[in-house]
């Protein structure tokens, strides 16, 4: 018997009357291990709390509770956020003007609408899933990335004129147009995004603001009859670039309001 196999059997929550013949007989030649095992004995009961104080936290605290209602399926916000992305996109090119659909072709329309429908759709899980605490979904981040990448290899692979033109005044006019459709559509979808319970604003943030811009994107789509590559893979994708930081610095900030108040 040693002091380490004497602390293991002190550990295990032995008293000295229930220790075997080799731990007495330890502690009769080991002066540490016979004033530790004299300490424990020595112990009073264990605290017992007050029942009158236990039964005023309990009343304090269910009184503050309140009945939640429960979030609706995540499918159901997700939808939800698709048709405010389609319902936005397409007043919003009604108010500018639906002159970019007549110049595509067939393959140009499926290639790009349907990729755009699929990157909302994405999007909008990712946002709905985000407002679950404990819920499995990709970073905002991570959706605007593939977002990017998608976008722009559909625009390389379906338009091949790389004239400039005017460049900075055509463009200008799009980001603009665009930003304003997608600013209605984060405000709606971060309205019904807030009844949940969101953990990684930044992401949300993010995630909100890739829905909202490809809402701005697709309205110029439908909208604008430019089809250069340095037009729309710079201006039009701008509209997706400035939603996803402006999500995600708001996100930031609401992180930064919400550590300084607690």
């Amino acid at each position: 018997m040693t002091c380490h196999d004497m602390n293991g059997i002190l550990i295990s929550g032995h008293t000295g009357a229930e220790l075997s013949a080799d731990a007495r007989q330890h502690i009769q030649t080991c002066a540490a291990c016979r004033a530790l095992v004299s300490s424990i004995n020595s112990v009073d009961a264990p605290y017992a709390v007050d029942t009158a104080l236990l039964e005023r936290i309990r009343g304090s605290v269910l009184s503050s509770a309140a009945p939640v209602r429960p979030l609706a399926p995540t499918a159901v916000f997700a939808w939800a956020f698709v048709v405010i992305f389609g319902a936005i996109a397409y007043a919003g090119a009604l108010r500018l003007g639906i002159h970019g659909l007549p110049v595509l072709t067939v393959i140009q329309r499926i290639a790009i609408f349907t990729v755009l429908l699929a990157l909302a759709v994405l999007a909008a899980f990712t946002v709905a899933r985000s407002m679950r605490p404990g819920a499995r979904t990709l970073s905002g981040g991570i959706v605007f990335i593939i977002a990017l990448i998608v976008e722009e290899a559909v625009f390389f692979s379906v338009f091949h004129d790389y004239r400039v033109g005017r460049f900075l005044h055509w463009g200008a006019g799009c980001l603009r147009s665009g930003l304003l459709c997608a600013i209605p559509a984060a405000l709606l979808i971060w309205l019904l995004a807030r009844r949940g319970y969101i953990l990684a604003p930044i992401s949300t943030g993010a995630a909100i603001g890739a829905l909202a811009g490809m809402a701005g994107l697709t309205a110029l789509e439908l909208h604008c009859p430019i089809r250069t590559i340095p037009h729309v893979a710079i201006w039009h994708v701008g509209v997706l670039i400035i939603s996803v930081a402006v999500g995600a610095l708001i996100g930031w900030l609401a992180r930064l309001r919400s550590s300084h108040s607690s």
